[in-house]
């Protein structure tokens, strides 16, 4: 079959690293690891699948990584020692704007909050303090403790962004998705698979054994008549089993292919 023609695709000089997404601004970011040790970072906004920016570096553009991004804003962690994998530094990025709205040379983010807050962490002489922070300024609104930790953000709703359930070889499910595969595709796949339904497909990503590596490939079925309707290699040779190997943005599909490429399709 012949895949159809892709949303939007493109293809970076570098190792696709991770990809965070904000189902309420309707944001995507990547993170790209290069060979010359830079860390870039590229914007898209998936509602006009228009990229907002491309290889943008922070100051700090090596010994970091992303951690958080939410509602426009995207949190880096810096890692201030090689050798060390204590990670110390946090920046806030205006994705919007490409301009930073703070930093905080000594704090580790924890997690989010409930509102727009998130947690971080100090070390210092007297052990390890937590405190609740203005995502969007940076401001100390409070030290919390164990007695008083705030509530966790609430997650994006499940009909803008979806991930697919992981079935693992020792679930009852991966023996009939297996079987699925077979009966429509001819093959014999490992027992481990990425799933999703949508009102109108099927999406699977399974896996093959090739010689000592594994491929991993990504199918979509239309739901009536069990008909692939897409077929692609997500990678050629992979040590291990992967998860979230893509997700569902409203009626997209969008993954990462061989580390380098992300793409994205209309369902």
């Amino acid at each position: 079959m012949q895949n159809p023609e892709p949303v939007f695709s493109r293809t970076f000089d570098g190792q696709l690293w991770q990809v965070l997404t904000d189902a309420d601004q309707d944001l995507l970011v990547a993170e790209i690891r290069h060979s010359n040790r830079t860390v870039s970072f590229a914007a898209l906004d998936l509602r006009s699948r228009q990229w907002l920016w491309q290889d943008f570096v922070l100051p700090e553009n090596w010994w970091s990584s992303a951690v958080l991004l939410r509602d426009g804003i995207l949190f880096v962690q810096a890692f201030p020692e090689g050798q060390n994998p204590e990670p110390r530094g946090l920046t806030a990025l205006d994705i919007r704007t490409r301009q930073i709205c703070w930093a905080d040379p000594d704090a580790r983010f924890v997690q989010a909050a409930g509102g727009a807050e998130i947690i971080v962490k100090h070390t210092g002489d007297n052990g390890e303090t937590h405190f609740l922070v203005d995502a969007k300024t940076g401001e100390t609104l409070r030290e919390i403790s164990a007695e008083n930790w705030p509530q966790p953000a609430r997650q994006p709703a499940l009909e803008r962004l979806r991930f697919p359930v992981h079935y693992p070889p020792a679930s009852q499910h991966s023996a009939s998705i297996a079987g699925f595969l077979s009966q429509n595709l001819g093959i014999s796949p490992q027992l481990s698979f990425d799933y999703a339904e949508t009102e109108h497909c099927i999406v699977i990503s399974y896996y093959l054994r090739t010689e000592e590596q594994m491929q991993n490939l990504l199918v979509v079925f239309d739901i009536i008549s069990r008909l692939p309707i897409l077929h692609e290699t997500l990678a050629t040779r992979r040590a291990g089993i992967g998860k979230d190997t893509f997700f569902i943005f409203n009626n997209l599909l969008v993954f990462v292919k061989e580390q380098t490429s992300i793409l994205c399709y209309e369902l």
